[in-house]
């Protein structure tokens, strides 16, 4: 049976470029999430678990759906994915600092505020967490 009472939450953040696509980051605050009683949509672990992303042949530094047909296909086929998640299944979302320097986390955030959810900071929350507030 499903717990309606919980709420569903989206990491959101800077993937592209960044050493293990930046998993590291989004699988502390999946954990951290938990712990505060949110369901999580990490897109981390939907990407480990994508066909489309294990057979990318290549480092999160030269991906470049700019220049490159496959990774824009790709590209295209993660942020329907994330997007709809968005969309049909979460409450608030959870922006990773530098958020703002990654298209798709810009591309997730206006659309959460178009949506109305919450949108909570990681900045924010690790000064909640650590001055004993939450």
């Amino acid at each position: 049976m499903v717990d309606k009472t919980k709420k569903t939450i989206y990491v959101a953040g800077p993937m592209r470029g960044k050493p293990n696509w930046n998993y590291e980051a989004f699988n502390r605050a999946e954990d951290m999430l938990v712990k505060m009683g949110w369901d999580v949509i990490n897109p981390a672990t939907l990407d480990t678990n994508s066909r489309e992303t294990q057979e990318l042949d290549c480092t999160p530094e030269e991906f470049d759906p700019d220049r490159d047909k496959l990774h824009r296909e790709v590209n295209r086929k993660i942020m329907k994915r994330d997007l709809d998640a968005i969309c049909d299944s979460c409450d608030a979302i959870y922006m990773l600092e530098g958020w703002q320097m990654s298209q798709g986390a810009c591309a997730e955030f206006y659309l959460s505020c178009s949506l109305g959810i919450t949108i909570l900071y990681e900045n924010i929350i690790d000064k909640i967490i650590g001055s004993g507030l939450e």
